[in-house]
């Protein structure tokens, strides 16, 4: 809770956060933010572990056990937001 209050306070009073998180990149992400909060954890735990041990396993560096991980984790996560968002907004009327 005090974490929480602690971030609403900083955004509220720090103009260097507000310029931050109103660069484009981060706009474009805004209709997608609940959608990546709801996934990252499932591809995370499931597509990037199974990714990690697969690589190691193979032999593959540390380092590029991480970079190849958490290339694929990201842009899974980013197209299963691409795909879900629209389907979690669609709205009956």
């Amino acid at each position: 809770m005090a974490f929480s209050i602690g971030l609403q306070i900083l955004v509220e009073l720090s103009s260097w956060v507000q310029k931050f998180l109103s660069l484009k990149v981060i706009l474009l992400l805004h209709p997608h933010i609940m959608t990546i909060y709801l996934t990252h954890g499932f591809v995370m735990w499931t597509w990037g572990s199974w990714v990690a041990v697969a690589l190691n396993d193979a032999g593959v560096p540390y380092w590029a056990n991480l970079l190849v991980t958490l290339t694929t984790t990201y842009a899974m996560i980013f197209a299963l937001a691409s795909v879900l968002t629209p389907l979690i907004e669609c709205k009956y009327i």
